[in-house]
């Protein structure tokens, strides 16, 4: 195992702590099995400030937040930023950190991946064009992957996609995004679920026509297409669910999770023959749907601190005007089984 580090804007380095690599992707290419990446705070765009990297090797371990001279590691003060670089004329690749070929064992903590140099804003920072047909900011498929610790923002087609057997996802902060969903999980078997919690998931945006927040399959926290764990987590505005499942809801568990100001449903199932549409209003009737288990679910405000006063209120203003209300259509959570 060999440790090797990245510390932004240096001189052309060799990977060791005394002459760091200037960006991870350089660390990524010479990487081996088993190696630990240490990722210094800073700005980093990628080869060519293409923004993208690829990781292609197995066991691989990245590690971000520290300080300069990795004498300290505190990764939600001083992130270590992978950013997607404003007014880049090449195409965007589809994902900024794709996993190719064999990569299991997969860790990623301590990392902030923020996308929101692939879109247009106009003055007053609203979106005037996302990057449409781009993928997630990460996408992973392996066994054992674990992303813990990090922050993912801005992206204009979800945030994370993780597919395999026992995934990990914990400890994440993943904030504004529109596309499918902010976090995919896929293809975990009932005895390796997915395991989802402790993360909070806040504003996924519906981009879709006017009236928003209507039931499209966009604009989701967790969208599930296979066995998994959530778990304490927190959900805040999730434009048409909270929760989607796509798969056995037999073999998803739902449990402690706190969900405010979701516009639609908590959580919603399109399994045939257990369709279910639960608005916060019917979160007790969570436990009807079939779930592996749904226990200790609530509804609440989280108290969510340091978010700007004006977006909030932008944010806000947005669902009430483009949302089709509540009281508009019919509450599905009587029809809890019963074909749509």
């Amino acid at each position: 195992m060999t440790d090797l580090f990245v510390a932004a804007g240096g001189p052309v380095g060799d990977g060791t702590r005394a002459r760091p690599f200037h960006d991870p992707w350089l660390a990524l290419r010479q990487a081996a099995p088993g190696d630990r990446i240490h990722i210094a705070a800073g700005t980093y765009t990628g080869r060519g400030e293409r923004s993208s990297w690829v990781v292609d090797t197995p066991e691989l371990t990245l590690l971000g937040g520290y300080s300069p001279d990795f004498a300290r590691r505190t990764p939600w003060q001083t992130p270590t930023v992978f950013a997607a670089k404003t007014g880049l004329r090449v195409p965007n690749e589809p994902n900024m950190l794709q996993g190719i070929g064999g990569h299991d064992g997969l860790v990623l903590d301590g990392l902030f991946f923020d996308g929101a140099g692939r879109d247009d804003y106009d003055e007053q920072g609203g979106l005037q064009r996302a990057s449409y047909g781009d993928g997630p900011l990460v996408s992973l498929r392996g066994e054992r992957i674990t992303v813990r610790d990090c922050c993912f923002a801005n992206g204009s087609s979800g945030a994370v996609e993780l597919g395999g057997d026992s995934v990990v996802f914990e400890n994440n902060i993943v904030v504004n995004c529109v596309g499918l969903s902010l976090l995919t999980v896929r293809d975990g078997a009932p005895e390796t679920p997915a395991a989802v919690s402790r993360n909070t998931f806040a504003f996924a945006h519906d981009d879709s026509d006017p009236p928003r927040g209507s039931g499209a399959d966009r604009a989701v926290g967790v969208r599930v297409n296979g066995a998994a764990a959530i778990a304490d987590n927190v959900f805040v505005g999730c434009g048409n669910a909270a929760v989607a499942c796509l798969r056995d809801v037999g073999q998803i568990a739902i449990d402690r999770n706190l969900f405010f100001a979701t516009p639609r449903d908590i959580v919603r199932s399109r399994v045939p023959g257990a369709e279910a549409e639960l608005t916060e209003e019917y979160a007790a009737e969570l436990e009807d749907v079939g779930l592996r288990s749904a226990a200790g679910n609530t509804v609440g405000d989280p108290q969510l601190t340091g978010l700007p006063a004006a977006w909030l209120d932008t944010y806000t203003a947005d669902v009430a005007v483009t949302y089709e209300p509540a009281d508009r259509r019919p509450q599905r959570a009587a029809g809890i089984g019963r074909p749509r």
